[in-house]
């Protein structure tokens, strides 16, 4: 998808008779781990799975990230929690960071004949991409800490949680709510990234993984709350999606990235 892989990545693998949904004998969530770091990555197993001696065509799936079967929520699916995606110590997932919910899935089909599978690994979640620059009024780009970040819609129409089922690749909405708040206040504190031009710092970015399939009418309100000190400011603008500035719609897949000057 563009994107690389880390040295170490674990995928889940899936083998099925070729047209069916019938496992084949040995082949349940199996992990695999990448052995190198780059874009066109090579996963080995410890015990890998074993195409049919027959020569007969199986289909196989994969998902990203590797969860253990016994971790699975009711032994099927993942919950991925979008507030708690800077969470370190976040479980059942045994990766850091925002990787453990952006979900990846990819199918194959190959024999023993040809062994060789080539996943092309697609995200099935969305990302949003915030990019604060100091207007009037500052002399430096301060927005990477002390500064929390609230989107917000005026309905119970966005989501802090989903439900990623590894062996069709599909997200479903859970935990309906009116605002996802990312607080640098929280416990660990949710940081931006500063990203400088010839030395100087020229915006701070934070990203965030959504849920796919959200729609909010009339925008998705986004306030940026500086609290330092008990020194309140809150600034406020709403983000679209549409050119019409109508409404913010996620896709699977899609990136949505916003400059915003602070002033």
């Amino acid at each position: 998808d563009g994107g690389s892989w880390a040295k170490g990545d674990r995928i889940g693998t899936y083998m099925y008779a070729v047209g069916t949904e019938n496992l084949m004998t040995f082949s349940n969530n199996v992990p695999y781990t990448c052995q190198n770091e780059e874009q066109l990555a090579t996963f080995k197993a410890d015990k890998p799975l074993m195409f049919p001696a027959d020569g007969q065509e199986v289909s196989f799936k994969a998902y990203y990230p590797y969860v253990e079967y016994s971790k699975l929520t009711n032994y099927k699916t993942i919950e991925g929690n979008i507030i708690k995606q800077q969470k370190t110590n976040y479980s059942p997932v045994g990766v850091r960071g925002q990787d453990r919910i952006d979900f990846l899935y990819a199918t194959a089909k190959g024999t023993k004949e040809s062994p060789e599978l080539k996943f092309q690994f697609a995200h099935k979640m969305s990302k949003l991409v915030i990019r604060l620059k100091a207007g009037k009024g500052f002399t430096t780009v301060p927005f990477a800490s002390w500064y929390d970040l609230t989107f917000s819609s005026s309905a119970n129409n966005l989501h802090s949680k989903v439900i990623f089922n590894p062996k069709d690749g599909t997200v479903t909405p859970d935990g309906a709510v009116d605002k996802l708040a990312f607080l640098y206040t929280a416990n660990p504190r949710v940081s931006g990234k500063e990203v400088k031009k010839d030395g100087v710092i020229e915006y701070v970015e934070f990203v965030y993984i959504l849920c796919p399939g959200e729609s909010v009418q009339g925008g998705l309100k986004f306030d940026l709350h500086y609290d330092n000190k008990n020194e309140g400011t809150t600034y406020t603008t709403q983000l679209y999606t549409d050119e019409s500035k109508t409404k913010f719609e996620t896709k699977e897949g899609t990136q949505y990235i916003y400059t915003v000057t602070v002033n």
